[in-house]
């Protein structure tokens, strides 16, 4: 397993893991509900890719979802609502809905790659 420089951000419904030196994989961990985030998860997230673009040690990031129902079914929208706390951050008022973040600034530059991966345990079947 490879190692990094500071430890990842505590998550509750994300799991980090470095695999092999210098590649992060990100799996969202809510397999029952087809791994829909809530807005917490995706708080959590913004966290985990912050981390991800100054952690040294790490060149690629890889996102996966849990469960072999869905890689994602987006967001959950039972917790989005304006006077969620959640759904507000120090800056923004709650009663003012703000755009939940989605990509880390890594990510949006574009300078290390990034893929969505979904990842099967189930073997393809055989060709005939």
């Amino acid at each position: 397993m490879g190692k990094t420089t500071t430890a990842p951000p505590a998550a509750k419904h994300v799991l980090v893991e470095i695999p092999v030196p210098h590649v992060l994989l990100v799996t969202m961990n809510l397999p029952v509900q087809m791994n829909a985030l809530p807005m917490e998860t995706v708080w959590e997230m913004d966290q985990i890719w912050r981390w991800f673009d100054d952690e040294p040690e790490l060149d690629v990031g890889v996102i996966t979802g849990a469960g072999a129902q869905a890689f994602s079914a987006g967001m959950d929208l039972k917790g989005t609502s304006a006077s969620n706390p959640l759904f507000s951050t120090p800056e923004t008022p709650t009663t003012t809905p703000i755009n939940p973040p989605v990509q880390s600034a890594k990510n949006s530059s574009l300078p290390t790659p990034t893929t969505p991966a979904s990842v099967s345990t189930t073997p393809p079947p055989a060709s005939q």
